[in-house]
């Protein structure tokens, strides 16, 4: 009986057991995928960081290139607008400039009328000086 007892004993044991390693091999194979999704995962963030590294510093040199072409902008349009306003002067002085013309051409016929007579004038002082009579 002591005997059949300790083998009944032993055979629950042995089940048991069994159950037991069943489960632990579950478990097992339960945490070996779970490790492997956990390595996946890991790459996978790795990948991600790396990405968003990069997209920050493009972002960083697009905003870069944007503030450079707004001060381009910026300083093109204070140029354009100081050519607007000199086209806009410019177009008043025309008319007065035009007018001035013919006061200019009166003067300058004038003028040269006045050097043609110091020229005909100085003709003879010249011609003195270049060939002086010998008393």
């Amino acid at each position: 009986m002591v005997v059949s007892y300790s083998r009944d004993k032993i055979q629950d044991s042995k089940q048991t057991l069994k159950e037991l390693e069943t489960t632990h091999n579950n478990y097992m194979k339960r945490q070996e995928e779970l490790d492997n999704d956990m390595r996946k995962c890991k790459e996978e963030f790795k990948e991600f960081e790396r990405q968003d590294v990069k997209y920050r510093e493009d972002f960083k040199h697009v905003n870069q290139k944007i503030k450079k072409l707004e001060d381009k902008v910026e300083k093109d349009s204070s140029k354009i607008e100081a050519l607007i306003k000199e086209g806009e002067e410019s177009t008043v002085l025309i008319p007065k400039l035009k007018d001035n013309i013919p006061k200019l051409q009166k003067l300058l016929l004038d003028e040269e009328k006045v050097l043609e007579e110091i020229t005909e004038s100085s003709k003879g002082e010249v011609f003195s000086f270049l060939y002086p009579t010998i008393y």
